[in-house]
């Protein structure tokens, strides 16, 4: 029904927002309207892994996977839940086949450069952050937060030049040089690459925007 899709995306708004019990509550609300809503149930994961309620995350996950079996969302999702959780060898096995695969989807390569050091797979992660930036596909601002995860993954490395110049292309890409809606995004992106203290230092998503002309 519509009146689920537009409880979603007012999740959605509220998520970049930085509003996250907000956006929880309005995802249960559409998935309480539509059940079949597979990306709600996503999005539900996303919510629950960032409150660091793995047992729940993990649930929603499997909701979705049941809707769309095929979709890298839902298999990146399930991975990040578990290797946020501790558990890096299921986080791989899940992530594992997307690699494979080539995938240049953002929501997958943050989670593998964080997978992928942990299990001493840096160069296959480095490949799959490479071919991103590369990709055409890939927008402005999730390249953003691709140079900023590929600089953290190498300054983990101890090749401290390389990782520098992944941050000053990061820093490059000011949030003026985009719109508003764009920024949104990108600092919600942010939030899958930093841990809890170093989330808490990011600039919440409203904050220091330029005003709308």
């Amino acid at each position: 029904p519509k009146h689920a899709v537009s409880l979603y995306n007012l999740g959605v708004i509220r998520n970049e927002q930085g509003l996250l019990g907000d956006a929880l509550s309005l995802y249960q609300r559409a998935l309480r309207a539509d059940p079949s809503l597979h990306y709600a149930w996503v999005s539900l994961a996303n919510a629950y892994k960032r409150l660091g309620d793995f047992r729940r995350g993990l649930d929603a996950v499997k909701r979705a996977a049941a809707l769309a079996p095929g979709s890298a969302d839902v298999r990146a999702t399930e991975a990040s839940i578990h290797e946020m959780a501790g558990d890096v060898d299921k986080a791989w096995a899940c992530i594992r086949p997307l690699v494979e695969r080539g995938s240049t989807d953002v929501n997958v390569v943050l989670p593998l450069a964080r997978i992928a050091k942990k299990l001493d797979r840096a160069d296959q992660a480095i490949d799959a952050l490479t071919r991103t930036l590369a990709d055409p596909r890939t927008i402005d601002a999730q390249k953003l937060v691709v140079h900023f995860a590929y600089g953290k993954l190498l300054d983990s490395l101890g090749r401290y030049d390389q990782a520098f110049e992944q941050f000053r292309l990061g820093n490059a890409m000011k949030p003026r040089e985009m719109d508003r809606a764009r920024v949104r995004r990108t600092l919600s992106l942010m939030q899958e690459i930093f841990g809890p203290a170093q989330r808490d230092r990011l600039p919440r998503v409203d904050a220091d925007l330029p005003d709308a002309d």
